[in-house]
């Protein structure tokens, strides 16, 4: 005789063995940990057997191999193997360190196996991509002696109290000889006509200079004798 019951959509039988049972599951605990890229490790081992089933693991995560399979140690629970875990027993992310790992098994009336098999590995660190995560790690990248800097050197370009202003006396000079300039550009017609007149200007003193030479020759050959 059994009895039925669902856990996450998945239908277990209960024997009735088993409602009496108070034998832990056969379980040699950790056989390795792996080392992932991501920080996070995982621990392999094989599953457990128990008549009461489905059987549970735990697994523990601390700095120190002492007192590790305290319950409070506890960093994840899984009804599978193998376990990767990214935080420890508080929540926080894993850091760079040793941590030393253990798994125990427990059944479904809650016998839970006492297996001491520890294994110690390195964690590269689990990165925190929250927001807070980024920004702390740029501040670190960027360090407070570099926003120091940077602070000070936007300060000295900065007027200071005995800043003196340039002098603009050149520039006032400019703008009250350009102030009477029109304040649009001659149109293209008033351009010819202007270069019309210049012309006109220099054929009439062309003329006025040739007349003026042609006097003076004539002046001067009428002193010459009419015969030699």
């Amino acid at each position: 005789m059994s009895r039925q019951f669902f856990y996450k959509n998945t239908k277990h039988e209960l024997s009735v063995a088993s409602l009496t049972d108070t034998t832990a599951p056969t379980f040699a605990g950790v056989t390795s940990v792996t080392q992932n890229s991501n920080g996070s490790l995982t621990a392999n081992a094989t599953a457990a057997t128990d008549i009461s089933n489905p059987i549970r693991y735990e697994l523990y995560i601390s700095t120190t191999n002492i007192g590790l399979f305290n319950t409070s140690n506890i960093s994840l629970v899984s009804y599978s193997l193998p376990m990767t875990v990214y935080t420890d027993s508080s929540g926080d992310l894993l850091v760079y360190g040793d941590y030393y790992i253990g798994l125990r098994a427990v059944d479904a009336v809650g016998n839970r196996e006492t297996n001491t098999a520890s294994i110690q590995e390195t964690s590269e660190g689990v990165p925190d991509n929250s927001i807070f995560g980024l920004l702390s790690s740029l501040n670190t990248k960027i360090g407070t002696p570099v926003l120091a800097t940077v602070s000070l050197d936007i300060n000295s370009r900065l007027a200071a109290a005995d800043y003196t202003a340039p002098d603009n006396a050149s520039i006032t000079a400019i703008k009250n000889k350009t102030d009477n300039l029109p304040s649009d550009p001659a149109s293209e017609s008033s351009i010819a006509a202007l270069n019309d007149l210049s012309l006109a200007e220099i054929e009439g003193s062309a003329v006025l200079a040739k007349e003026a030479t042609l006097d003076e020759i004539k002046v001067n050959t009428n002193l010459i004798p009419a015969t030699v």
